[in-house]
């Protein structure tokens, strides 16, 4: 399809989703910004719009479409658009895409910045109920989770609660994987890549430019075992 193709069939989408564009833009954002509804929704879901957005760039640089949420950009996760919950801030520092099947939910006192040229794919997950922070020019692959809290704290023997949760930076440039999941205290060097399917979960000690992951290291649990596709059902027995 030639670009103006595709042009034509984002404006349809987008007149299909207006009132909801135009309420989720005087939801958030300050009038002065909204009227030039810089926030696209596709396929909105609403939770929660207790909180408020911030668009922290130059005003010539504050236009229609510059964030979109939901927008369908990967055909093998469901064309399901975004899910926005926010009773907290989200801070814009500059363009913006979060493509289909994606949630946002954004606590009380959550605080989720994303920097310019901000992308995932699809399916992206995310819990902010006290600090998240992505730098500039980030890449999130799909099925990704980042979240900064554990919803519930637990109980040490002396009767003392655990803090339950703790914030999340993202330096510049960095890519993430299909399937990373990342937790309360991480930190991320910049411009390193993250392979697919890292669990991370503190401050990484590491260099500038490294790519990372997880030891996910084979092993041999039994031998001559396998399973006979002619006789493989199981008999339960009471």
């Amino acid at each position: 399809m030639s670009t103006i193709g595709l042009r034509l069939k984002t404006y349809a989408r987008v007149i299909r989703y207006f009132p909801s564009i135009v309420f989720l833009n005087f939801k958030l954002l300050p009038f002065s910004q909204a009227v030039k509804l810089p926030i696209w929704i596709f396929k909105p879901k609403f939770g929660k719009l207790l909180g408020g957005a911030i668009l922290d760039m130059p005003k010539d640089e504050i236009k229609p479409g510059i964030i979109r949420l939901g927008e369908f950009k990967v055909n093998i996760y469901p064309n399901t658009g975004c899910m926005i919950d926010c009773r907290g801030t989200i801070i814009f520092k500059g363009r913006c895409t979060i493509g289909n099947n994606s949630f946002i939910s954004v606590g009380e006192s959550g605080k989720l910045e994303f920097g310019k040229d901000f992308v995932c794919s699809s399916s992206l997950k995310l819990a902010c109920y006290f600090s998240i922070k992505f730098g500039h020019h980030v890449l999130v692959g799909w099925d990704c989770l980042f979240m900064d809290t554990d919803f519930h704290a637990l109980t040490r023997p002396d009767g003392s609660k655990t803090k339950g949760y703790d914030s999340i930076v993202v330096g510049d440039e960095v890519w993430f994987g299909c399937g990373c999941k990342v937790f309360k205290r991480t930190v991320v060097p910049n411009r390193c890549v993250v392979s697919a399917n890292t669990v991370l979960t503190s401050k990484l000690e590491i260099p500038e430019k490294s790519v990372i992951g997880n030891d996910n290291t084979i092993c041999v649990k039994a031998q001559g075992m396998y399973r006979n596709y002619k006789d493989d059902k199981i008999m339960y027995f009471g």
